[in-house]
């Protein structure tokens, strides 16, 4: 079974993205590009919310990981946009 939320943080860094990581009350990490950095956050509670920038600093998604589900199911909502969709497509393609 592949893991969603590291193949989406793997998928958005590979796009020179920033990645924030809230927990609900504070910004674990703000506008990462450091993986390890990005993966402890989110498993440092049981739900996340994601905030994917591009380089830029323009918002491209969001994406809400909770920790109670399967591991190809933890990314269990994300923005309906072109940018969270071809990410969507392809980690189910393959």
């Amino acid at each position: 079974m592949k893991n969603a939320y590291k193949n989406l943080v793997r998928h958005c860094l590979n796009d020179n993205c920033l990645i924030s990581v809230f927990d609900s009350e504070e910004y674990q990490v703000k506008r990462s590009s450091n993986y390890k950095a990005i993966i402890d956050a989110i498993e440092s509670t049981d739900e996340i919310m994601l905030l994917i920038r591009d380089s830029e600093k323009n918002k491209l998604g969001k994406a809400w990981i909770i920790h109670d589900c399967d591991l190809d199911e933890k990314v269990w909502n994300f923005t309906d946009n072109d940018y969270m969709n071809k990410w969507f497509d392809q980690f189910f393609a393959s």
